[in-house]
């Protein structure tokens, strides 16, 4: 299993831990495979093909790495009209080409095989979370860099002709975005992190686009796997962290809490599902010295925990299926 960590902000501190089979954990590989530092922030890594894909916001470059022993194929820099330099953001992947969102406002398509840019499209403002269904690109469209956000906007790209097909209003300021086997798409909207519009859920039917919101849940951040649905609550303001499993397909409410044996997990910010054992793996942060992993059974019982660098975020297993 391959763990990002995300680092501290202006700390040049992000890294990828590495869990091997054995259950020995591995620090930093990158920084061990290619003797320098990953870079500051590191926001989001996917596995597509035989690479992995990471983004580092903070430092505004994206690795490819070979997803066998996390060597750097190439670091790129993405650079506008001006020549400045692009900040990335969150990956997809389909079709032999990686899509990624950049915080100035557009998609960039990485090519699988050259692994350059192919191309942009403009989005909405500050667009953050991506996901792919029904033959399109659907972005989040943050407007985080004018907070108090003003954004209501998904973006939606035609992904055949790579142009802005439209926009989807949702509620304010949508962050991340999912989706499921039946193309709908669910998008969590942040809105000013306080009021009773804060981190919920909303649904966007794939045949008809109409928006609804999901009732009894809230969310930070999820995963989806097998169509269902984990996801973290985290509530900084109220101090109230809850973890829910939701079914996608039937639209029910499995759980209001998958970890079952009592375990705390408090300040959660990222969760992995393993594709073969179904194991729920759960980062913690513990600010600025260190991060903790957690990893429960399917049926939510605590197996193991471990350290690693600071903001565990994002998982990728490292199977065949």
């Amino acid at each position: 299993v391959y763990i990002l960590d995300g680092g501290n902000y202006g700390g040049n501190n992000a890294a990828i831990s590495y869990l091997d089979s054995k259950g020995s954990v591995t620090e930093d590989i990158f920084k061990k495979q290619n003797n320098r530092n990953l870079g500051d922030m590191g926001q989001n890594m996917i596995k597509y093909g035989s690479k992995l894909y990471v983004s580092v916001y903070g430092s505004k470059t994206v690795e490819i790495l070979d997803a066998t022993d996390a060597t750097s194929l190439k670091q790129l820099t993405l650079v506008d009209e001006q020549g400045a330099s692009r900040a990335p953001r969150m990956f997809a992947g389909y079709q032999d080409k990686v899509y990624l969102t950049t915080y100035d406002g557009y998609v960039a398509k990485i090519d699988t095989a050259s692994m350059a840019v192919e191309g942009y499209v403009k989005v909405g403002p500050n667009p953050d979370g991506i996901t792919i269904a029904n033959g399109r690109i659907y972005t989040a469209d943050t407007d985080g860099m004018n907070w108090p956000s003003q954004s209501t906007s998904v973006s939606v790209v035609d992904i055949k002709n790579f142009t802005l097909e439209k926009t989807i209003t949702v509620s304010l300021n949508p962050n991340y975005i999912y989706s499921d086997s039946d193309g709908d798409v669910y998008v969590i909207c942040m809105s000013d992190y306080s009021d009773d519009k804060s981190y919920i859920v909303q649904r966007i039917d794939a045949k008809t686009d109409a928006v609804t919101t999901v009732e009894g849940i809230k969310a930070y951040k999820m995963t989806v796997a097998d169509d269902v649905a984990y996801i973290m609550f985290n509530d900084y303001y109220a101090n109230e962290v809850k973890y829910y499993k939701y079914d996608l397909k039937n639209e029910k409410l499995l759980s209001d809490n998958f970890i079952t044996d009592g375990t705390t997990v408090s300040s959660p910010n990222g969760i992995g599902i393993d594709p073969v054992t179904g194991d729920i793996y759960v980062g913690k942060s513990n600010k600025t010295n260190n991060g903790d992993v957690y990893v429960f059974s399917a049926e939510g019982k605590l197996k193991t925990q471990f350290e690693t660098a600071p903001y565990p975020s994002d998982f990728v297993f490292m199977v065949n299926k």
